[in-house]
């Protein structure tokens, strides 16, 4: 299968926006100016490289400011993004889960049941700050074992990427 054809199947049921012909994912890259040697840290022996690491995630009020923080795991391995039933019955003022898709989920482990989905607010500090409020579609599962997975769904919509600064 040629690039081309392939990225047009996985874009043929998504709308075309003027910003989005912009946006050629198959394009050059731009010329680099310079290339930045980027030390790791903490320097860990050969091989070990994963201890100590955790999920990319962001701190975030559900719901309203007025709930505590919490850490959602920004997950790329999941399409959609899921809440665990418990955490959902946490919060007052969430709605209740309509039907959605039918959705089997093959990486969670244990026994778990999709219940539906929800949408709500989330809110969420930036990097200079300021509170950043996002609107979020999240299906509600009994047994999951972690509060808040946000999906691909959640990221794509909204273009979210890694920020970071190189050391001086």
């Amino acid at each position: 299968v040629d690039k081309m054809a392939a990225r047009d199947a996985d874009t043929a049921s998504l709308p075309e926006t003027p910003e989005a012909k912009d946006k050629d994912p198959l394009a050059p890259p731009k010329p680099f100016v310079d290339i930045v040697h980027v030390r790791k840290a903490p320097l860990l022996p050969d091989g070990m490289g994963s201890l100590g690491t955790r999920a990319l995630h962001i701190k975030a009020h559900i719901g309203s400011l007025d709930q505590e923080p919490v850490l959602a795991r920004l997950d790329s391995g999941a399409n959609i993004t899921l809440m665990s039933e418990d955490y959902w019955k946490s919060i007052p003022g969430l709605p209740a889960p309509k039907e959605g898709l039918c959705i089997k989920l093959y990486h969670l482990t244990g026994n778990v049941r999709v219940l539906g989905y929800i949408k709500m607010m989330i809110l969420a500090e930036t990097t200079g700050h300021q509170l950043a409020s996002f609107e979020l579609e999240a299906y509600i599962v009994r047994d999951m074992k972690v509060l808040l997975l946000m999906g691909k769904d959640f990221q794509t919509t909204y273009e979210l990427g890694e920020v970071f600064t190189l050391p001086h």
